[in-house]
């Protein structure tokens, strides 16, 4: 009589409760992930089971500061690296644009000064750059006040008429010595720069427009 196939049996079913919670163990939960496949040699046969290394995204370090635009490196934010060569070309906003300008912000780098608009809403805005030492209000023709030796102006296009106005942070800093916000008219708003150098040319200014949120980044060289 052969006694050893209840026992042989009786293994193998074993092995099986085994893989059975091995894999209810390893489910789907939805993230990315590497397998590897690990084989355990048992004394009734082999088991093949399926290790699970799961694999997390982690963020870059660094958020945006609002005093000192550009001190983050996250993706979409103000990069503290070296601006691009002017003068700003004149562009027009895209089809649809309906922004507010929310917020305008200052800050100072090693060897030039950031003015960044910050909006809410759709679209991406167009910008027309001026250096003068008398600004005007859009449809008025009155003048503008500032403080320092010239004003940049800086029209931007595709602008609601809700009339929101925009908070100031980070003034004054560097060569920006005052920001003042005009009222929107026929889709324009005007924000007049108040400089302290009056040597400063369009040739040493840049633009460049961001998203997430939109932003329009104004770099001085000094």
């Amino acid at each position: 009589m052969n006694i050893s196939r209840p026992a042989r049996i009786s293994g193998m079913l074993a092995s099986l409760v085994v893989v059975g919670g091995l894999l209810a163990c390893s489910g789907d939960d939805g993230t990315d992930a590497d397998a590897t496949t690990t084989t355990t040699a048992a004394a009734t046969g082999t088991v093949t089971r399926t290790v699970t290394d799961t694999v997390t995204d982690t963020p870059p370090p660094g958020t945006d500061n609002p005093d000192n635009p550009g001190d983050g490196d996250n993706p979409g934010t103000e990069d503290p690296a070296p601006p691009p060569q002017g003068p700003p070309e004149d562009t027009m906003p895209g089809p649809g644009t309906q922004l507010d300008i929310t917020e305008v912000r200052a800050g100072t780098h090693d060897g030039y000064d950031r003015i960044v608009l910050e909006m809410d809403g759709t679209g991406t805005p167009g910008s027309v750059l001026r250096l003068t030492e008398n600004p005007s209000a859009d449809g008025s023709g009155f003048p503008v006040e500032y403080t320092g030796e010239q004003a940049l102006t800086i029209a931007v296009h595709g602008i609601t008429y809700n009339g929101v106005e925009p908070s100031v942070s980070g003034i004054p800093a560097g060569s920006v010595a005052s920001v003042k916000a005009m009222g929107a008219f026929e889709g324009t708003q005007l924000i007049v720069i108040g400089l302290t150098d009056g040597d400063i040319t369009l040739d040493d200014i840049s633009a460049t427009t961001l998203d997430s949120p939109t932003r329009l980044v104004i770099d001085i060289r000094r």
